[in-house]
């Protein structure tokens, strides 16, 4: 995937392309001229690249989908009167984007065995 991506940017991004992003103002910050900067991305564009793809830790949008994911769960059991068990509730704070999430946690687990939080909470 990595080799495809870079193959459409050599097609896509032609040196004069990327002179033209750049600017004139862009090269001179750089200290050199517009034939210097056009014979290094032609030789950039040349150049055989070793890619390798990772996967990245939650991004935003993951992140956003499970936390629609565990709402939508709560959202359903409350619907049916099943009051939502802790660690779902962890879980729905956990991928949410609230300050002082971990806190919210914590308090949550606060005072009570390993047994006592695997327990539901009615009401």
């Amino acid at each position: 995937m990595g080799n495809q991506i870079i193959n459409l940017i050599k097609q896509f991004y032609t040196p004069e392309k990327i002179i033209d992003i750049l600017g004139i103002d862009g090269i001179s910050r750089v200290g050199i001229s517009k034939n210097m900067a056009y014979q290094f991305a032609e030789k950039a564009l040349e150049a055989k690249y070793n890619v390798v793809v990772d996967v990245t830790p939650l991004l935003g949008s993951d992140r956003e989908r499970q936390f629609q994911q565990a709402l939508g769960l709560v959202e359903v059991m409350a619907k049916l009167g099943i009051p939502p068990p802790k660690p779902l509730l962890e879980l729905l704070i956990s991928v949410s984007d609230w300050p002082g999430k971990d806190a919210m946690i914590a308090e949550m687990n606060q005072g009570q065995t390993p047994q006592q939080q695997m327990i539901p909470m009615e009401g």
